[in-house]
């Protein structure tokens, strides 16, 4: 019925005189929407509701008795026959948390109960307790707002994960769940397991940093396989190795729901490396695998390489510090280009020589049926040829390389990087003036001299000084040609004449000779160090086979001791005015045994009082 209909019959009531009361409006079409989405919630939560409302604290509350207020109360209508509904989205998540903490005696945190109603709720490195879980866990069983829930880095121990989880299995709009960092070995991650099995709301699963081992991949894997929503899981800095790879390797096989999976910088190598490469071959959901920071090493490089050949989805393989080198490169190379799905490959931080990377970029351009238009080579240096071949893919499609830098650095095509690097003279930390002294090796000076002049003039110019380091390979920016032009060029007319080499070359000697001389003294000052140390242990008497050390004795204190003990020495005047005076007094028995344990001698044997060892300050017995 429309506003317009109900207006007349208003009028129309209010025309005839009757004494009936203002007819009310039918709900509108988003109330009626809301009422549904309330009645859904409602009705999927009542089998996760009933062992939720059985659990109870150790102090005895139980959760029936901290039940929302919208239960306990029945909405009522108002006068023009809509619900009360809070202009606050979480007004009621805030309610619940404020009469939880009131039940369990907790303070309410104001940094959580102002998220209520957000949708990102962010806890992260909050210093939470059981309790203060608790009742943020009791809120959130009926919070329609969240969708993010970050609890990463708060210490959880086992009784606060089975809140969280026990919440889990009520809500139904939390879709990303984020618990790094909170070692959930054990206990945690098995009945996070369990909720996950009831849960079929959650996407993304965040469990990175918790310390799990191979012992926990029994239920990684039982979340990955039951998981029917989940789509994405972190499972980085960890401790998984071997057989771990093989028992998640097992279920990624015939998983159906997972797309995004990351097990960067945990241990698995060999075996399990070999098993996670085979579930490539086979699963077709996943889109991005992320196994950096492994070791793969050779074994897994080959298997990985098997695996792409017949894989048909995924688009971003990241397989950096895997220890791939260049055998293991070939290998892996053979089946990604004739891969047809991958767009991103990270090979950053791999030990692949020089001259293979321009291998590597030559595959690739001569498979041009490939999507690759990303490879990341960041840590690795290229030669001229991969710069080459480079040009002949960018004029074909759209590709791009990221590397750390380019030999001969002087001939680098890209003059804006080429700028930037002559900006920075730290680039490579060899100094140029060594590095010359290094090529010139036992050669005379003179015959350097004219193996560096190539115009024959006699003189040898910046040009030619760039030139020498480029012949030999060694990249050099522009600041540190100028810094060995300085060195050898004490005229300053910018060029270098054969006497100004051969001083220079004397120079270089007398600054070699002085950094050896001081390398020397170096380690002659470890070495006298490390005697220091050893004569230290030798003289406290450390035993090489027990690995202990004794504490020898004086023999001559010891005499005097006993001879002490066993002979009434008469106190001296000043000894007997001190005590008078309250500065000495005789040592306790707890004090004389330590004396007499310390030389060996038997913990019966009293010290006498009447003798000089028997006596001490009144300072030092404090």
């Amino acid at each position: 019925m429309g506003s317009t209909e109900v207006f007349k019959r208003e009028v129309n009531s209010s025309s005839s005189g009757s004494d009936s009361e203002i007819m009310e409006p039918s709900p509108t079409s988003q109330d009626i929407n809301h009422m549904a989405f309330f009645v859904k919630v409602q009705r999927e939560s009542a089998r996760a509701r009933a062992s939720f409302l059985a659990e109870t604290d150790s102090d005895g509350h139980h959760f029936s008795e901290i039940d929302s207020p919208c239960e306990q109360e029945t909405p009522q209508k108002s006068n023009l026959g809509a619900r009360n509904l809070p202009t606050d989205p979480g007004q009621i998540t805030r309610e619940v948390y404020m009469q939880t903490c009131q039940t369990l005696r907790v303070i309410p945190l104001t940094e959580v109960s102002r998220q209520f109603g957000r949708e990102k709720l962010c806890l992260k490195r909050s210093i939470l307790g059981a309790r203060d879980v608790k009742a943020i866990s009791n809120a959130l069983r009926r919070d329609t707002c969240a969708r993010v829930l970050d609890l990463s880095g708060i210490f959880m121990d086992n009784k606060m994960v089975q809140y969280v989880c026990l919440m889990l299995l009520e809500n139904v709009c939390i879709k990303e769940l984020k618990i790094a960092n909170n070692h959930l070995t054990g206990v945690g991650i098995k009945c996070l397991a369990e909720a996950m099995r009831e849960n079929s709301v959650i996407t993304s699963l965040n469990l990175s940093g918790n310390n799990l081992r191979d012992i926990d991949s029994v239920h990684v894997a039982d979340i990955i396989q039951n998981g029917t929503s989940l789509d994405t899981l972190n499972l980085s800095h960890n401790e998984f190795r071997e057989d771990a790879g093989k028992i998640i390797g097992d279920v990624l096989e015939n998983n159906t729901n997972l797309k995004t999976l990351d097990l960067s910088w945990n241990h698995i190598r060999c075996r399990g490396a070999i098993n996670i490469a085979k579930c490539i071959q086979k699963n077709s959901t996943l889109t991005t695998l992320n196994l950096g920071w492994n070791g793969f090493a050779f074994g897994g490089a080959l298997a990985i390489g098997e695996a792409m050949e017949k894989n048909t989805t995924l688009t971003d393989l990241d397989l950096s510090c895997n220890r791939i080198h260049p055998p293991a490169l070939v290998q892996l190379m053979k089946g990604v280009v004739k891969n047809k799905t991958l767009i991103k490959l990270n090979l950053s931080h791999n030990p692949i020589t020089v001259p293979f990377t321009g291998v590597l970029l030559g595959a690739i351009r001569d498979s041009p049926e490939m999507a690759l238009t990303y490879l990341d080579l960041d840590g690795l240096i290229v030669d001229e040829e991969f710069l080459r071949i480079l040009d002949v893919i960018e004029s074909r499609r759209l590709f791009r390389v990221r590397f750390e830098a380019a030999l001969p650095l002087n001939q680098f095509k890209r003059n804006s990087v080429l700028r930037e690097f002559d900006k920075k003279d730290e680039v490579f930390t060899l100094d140029p003036i060594e590095m010359l002294y290094m090529l010139k090796e036992k050669m005379r000076a003179v015959d350097f001299f004219l193996k560096m002049d190539k115009e024959k003039n006699n003189l040898v110019t910046k040009v030619e000084l760039h030139k020498l380091f480029k012949e030999a390979g060694i990249p050099v920016t522009s600041a540190s040609v100028d810094k060995a032009m300085d060195f050898i060029d004490f005229k300053r007319d910018g060029r270098i004449d054969l006497e100004e080499f051969l001083e220079a070359d004397r120079k270089i000697k007398r600054h070699s000779r002085a950094k050896a001389a001081k390398r020397a003294e170096k380690a002659s000052l470890s070495v006298e160090k490390e005697n220091r140390f050893s004569q230290a242990f030798k003289g406290a008497g450390f035993n090489e086979t027990t690995g202990k050390v004794e504490i020898g004795v004086d023999t001559q204190a010891k005499a005097m001791l006993e001879a002490a003990m066993t002979t009434e020495s008469p106190v001296p005047d000043n000894v007997n005015q001190q005590t008078r005076n309250g500065l000495l007094k005789p040592l306790s028995a707890k004090r004389r045994a330590s004396v007499a344990t310390l030389y060996g001698m038997d913990r019966r044997s009293s010290i006498s009082g009447n003798t000089l060892w028997g006596w001490t300050t009144q300072k030092d017995e404090d």
